[in-house]
């Protein structure tokens, strides 16, 4: 199963910088796709797509979404986190080909500091967010189905600049997973701060780099992205 973590740094479907960003999604022929920070149907024409709610606090343009998943197959158990503590719009999980898959967008450190609705501190909404979702993810590691958790997650691992709270936070929120993208990209020799996490059931392989520009050196993202395979184990 190939997929694909990417932020699109809102790339609009259909302008210039959209179609080379859904080319480069395309040319990956990604099983399941997980894109932040992008419109809906960024992903394909085709396929299933479900995306977290637009109540993040800050204004939105033409439908666009802080995470959305899409797959090649149909999603059942689509749920947005609602009835939680998670600060809004920035999760959505749901099975598709027997995997939970969750897509996350946790905040930047200076979320609703200086923008949107400026009643933050720096750090604030990010750690109330992975405050938030650790019991969601280990309920969600109680259930038979195999999970993985990906997205924006805004830190890089290991540590480096973050505070130690933050990291610790993270950590802990993803306990009983495994980070499958912590270290330096291979190709680009940069640590990512989009992430894919998996319960012990699966395995990861052949991680690809998706670029910030394409082979004419033209704009695609603010974002590395990437391509990996994922399987069970047992098989």
């Amino acid at each position: 199963m190939k997929v694909i973590n990417w932020n699109t740094e809102w790339a609009k479907p259909g302008s210039t910088r959209g179609h080379r960003v859904a080319a480069q999604i395309a040319a990956h022929r990604p099983d399941i796709a997980c894109l932040t920070e992008a419109y809906p149907r960024m992903a394909s024409e085709g396929g299933h797509e479900i995306t977290s709610s637009d109540e993040t606090g800050y204004e939105n343009e033409g439908g666009r979404r802080k995470v959305l998943l899409w797959s090649s197959e149909p999603w059942t158990d689509s749920w947005q986190a609602e009835g939680t503590g998670l600060p809004g719009g920035r999760f959505i999980s749901g099975v598709t080909s027997g995997i939970r898959i969750v897509g996350l967008c946790i905040p930047w450190s200076m979320a609703h500091v200086t923008t949107g609705r400026r009643d933050r501190k720096p750090w604030e909404d990010h750690l109330a967010y992975l405050e938030a979702l650790s019991p969601v993810l280990a309920d969600f590691l109680t259930k038979p189905e195999p999970l993985l958790v990906t997205g924006d997650w805004n830190q890089r691992i290991p540590k480096t600049r973050q505070p130690a709270e933050a990291f610790t936070a993270l950590v802990k929120a993803m306990e009983g997973l495994s980070i499958v993208t912590s270290g330096t990209l291979p190709e680009v020799n940069e640590l990512l701060i989009d992430h894919l996490a998996l319960s012990p059931s699966l395995a990861a392989s052949d991680i690809l780099a998706i670029p910030k520009r394409d082979e004419a050196g033209k704009p695609l993202s603010d974002h590395l992205g990437y391509a990996l395979k994922i399987a069970s184990e047992n098989t």
